[in-house]
């Protein structure tokens, strides 16, 4: 099943010019950046799972799903930890259209 599994590249880029960032591929900042490589790393956690289900690997379908949970609970800790040391109107991420523990399945 491993050779099975698809390879994705993704470029980030943290951007000094606001008017190019569209927190998918450029960002203004840090903080952005590991929230989307975060998410990235769940999403990706959940389709090698779903594959490996499809193959009848449960017990491995199994443990990527509980790492890509872990990985969403964490994420959402250090999002609302985040916002409470930075007030809301200061913080970018508030002005982000989606935010980190609006992460859902797909």
């Amino acid at each position: 099943m491993e050779s099975e599994l698809e390879h994705t590249e993704a470029v980030f880029v943290l951007e000094e010019d606001i008017s190019k960032v569209d927190y998918q591929h450029r960002f203004s900042n840090g903080d952005d950046v590991i929230f989307q490589l975060a998410d990235e790393i769940y999403r990706c956690y959940q389709q090698e799972a779903k594959k490996y289900s499809i193959s009848g690997d449960l017990k491995t379908a199994e443990i990527k799903r509980n790492v890509s949970n872990k990985i969403h609970e964490e994420l959402g800790k250090v999002y609302s930890s985040a916002l409470r040391m930075i007030a809301p109107s200061q913080h970018p991420l508030m002005h982000k259209k989606t935010c980190p523990t609006q992460i859902t399945n797909k």
